[in-house]
């Protein structure tokens, strides 16, 4: 069976949602409450200044609580600061902490198998320049699952490893209540071995995405954008299990073996531009573009089904698309 393209103008889409007043292009999905504009602010303060060598602190949770605020939890005895290389290890012997009450700075993050954080409702870790997130567990953002705004900072150059996951979970379409946002001229790498998942939002400057980023909760939805530079991906960007990928008006430049997938879920490409690598959809998927998007050098593998929404999405030397895309 070939790819199929339909064209579908004039159907009826989503009513359109404003985006924060930081990010002025247009969405198809609610923010997080405006009550949590505040925390906006104070996250920005929280951008530090260049850092001097880290030093190690170790999760312990002697203190009993759970609680990354509590000294006692900590060794050596005190709270992670922005100078702080952050070790969460095996919760066979040393329970997971919430990291609750106030946001903070941090220079590293390693998190062992098995392990992980839940950072709660309104707060922000944020990931000082030059920083790493070596994670082998489980990152949970905005684990009540609260339409407040929740996230994980990036500041300047910082690198995601490890074979485990970050999970954003957002209260529905409320994309902007789990973020990995931008605090202070981002540039976000994720290494192969690891994902991002669930309902939320990945907003920084740049991001290298070499892992997997999968919408994966039914009915709701992983948005991509940024005001900045493009995203590149290298391996894997998908939804499944209902979820929607969606790309608003960000640049997405694929490697040779960068594939945009709709596995039994749905991608929307909004008002941006794809280059390069592969467009596919399997199990029932479906891939839909729209306002603008443009698709520059793409694959659209055999079987896959793009359709076209508004009669506005643009084709540029599209040559490897089974005769279909001209």
């Amino acid at each position: 069976m070939g790819s199929r393209i339909v064209s579908t103008v004039g159907k009826k889409t989503l009513p359109l949602f404003p985006q924060n007043a930081a990010k002025q292009k247009p969405s198809r999905f609610p923010r997080a409450s405006l009550a949590s504009a505040c925390i906006v602010a104070a996250w920005a303060a929280l951008a530090p200044s260049p850092r001097a060598s880290a030093a190690t602190i170790s999760w312990t949770n002697v203190g009993g609580d759970s609680l990354w605020s509590t000294a006692t939890n900590w060794s050596p005895n005190g709270t992670p600061s922005s100078t702080s290389s952050v070790v969460i290890g095996n919760p066979a012997t040393i329970a997971t902490p919430s990291q609750d009450n106030t946001s903070t700075t941090i220079a590293n993050l390693t998190i062992a198998a098995d392990s992980g954080l839940a950072v709660e409702s309104g707060i922000a870790l944020t990931l000082s320049n030059g920083g790493y997130i070596n994670n082998d567990g489980t990152i949970t953002i905005n684990e009540g699952g609260s339409n407040v705004r929740t996230g994980l900072g990036i500041v300047g150059s910082v690198e995601l490893a490890g074979t485990g996951s970050i999970v954003l979970n957002a209260n529905g379409n409320a994309t902007a209540a789990a973020l990995i946002f931008d605090a202070g001229s981002s540039n976000l790498t994720q290494d192969s071995g690891h994902t991002i998942s669930g309902t939320g939002e990945i907003n920084v400057d740049e991001f290298t995405n070499s892992g997997t980023v999968n919408a994966n909760s039914s009915g709701n939805t992983l948005l991509l954008e940024t005001n900045s530079q493009a995203y590149v991906n290298n391996n894997l960007i998908e939804g499944t299990s209902g979820g929607t990928l969606e790309e608003s008006s960000t640049t997405i430049n694929n490697g040779a073996n960068g594939i945009i997938e709709a596995n039994g879920g749905a991608v929307l490409l909004y008002g941006g531009t794809i280059s390069g690598g592969t467009l596919t959809s399997t199990a029932g998927g479906e891939i839909d573009a729209e306002n603008n998007t443009n698709l520059v050098n793409i694959t659209l593998s055999s079987g896959s089904n793009l359709q076209i929404l508004d009669g506005s999405t643009a084709f540029a030397n599209n040559g490897n698309n089974n005769n279909v895309i001209t």
